[in-house]
């Protein structure tokens, strides 16, 4: 009985933490989809300009009011809105916006209007197995798509 219960854990455990692994990346994933819609309903709903900052070196997605220049980085003109992290062992391992090629290094901004508009981006999320998930999102519409 001892030897049948054993085997058994030696089976699922290694299951379940590919499944827990999985759901980091699932979660982090939607944390990035909320932190997108919430940018560009309080955009609108405030008539204001506000940007998502995302960093792919700390994992770090925040909303920021403020002025929307790339190059305006005094802090006294911007405020954080809203913080959120991807999971622990969950990597943001691309970010690109509009046509341009993937950033390299630092954060990332995305430009959200009072019109609801935003920069069209994609982000690519991956785990520590290499498994990946993508959010595209397109700037008219405002849908963002998982794949």
């Amino acid at each position: 009985m001892v030897a049948i219960v054993m085997i058994a854990g030696v089976v699922t455990v290694p299951m379940m933490a590919r499944s827990f692994e999985g759901s980091r990346l699932r979660m982090s994933t939607r944390a990035l989809v909320r932190m997108h819609r919430w940018a560009r309903s309080r955009a609108v709903l405030e008539q204001r300009a506000l940007r998502l900052e995302i960093d792919p070196e700390t994992g770090r997605m925040q909303i920021l009011t403020g002025r929307s220049a790339p190059e305006d980085d005094d802090p006294r003109s911007t405020a954080v809105r809203r913080v959120r992290s991807v999971e622990e062992g969950i990597d943001i391992a691309e970010v690109r916006v509009g046509d341009d090629p993937a950033v390299e290094d630092g954060p990332v901004r995305i430009r959200y209007t009072p019109g609801g508009r935003c920069d069209s981006f994609s982000v690519i999320l991956r785990d520590s197995e290499g498994h990946e998930m993508t959010v595209a999102v397109d700037g008219v519409a405002g849908k963002a798509v998982i794949e």
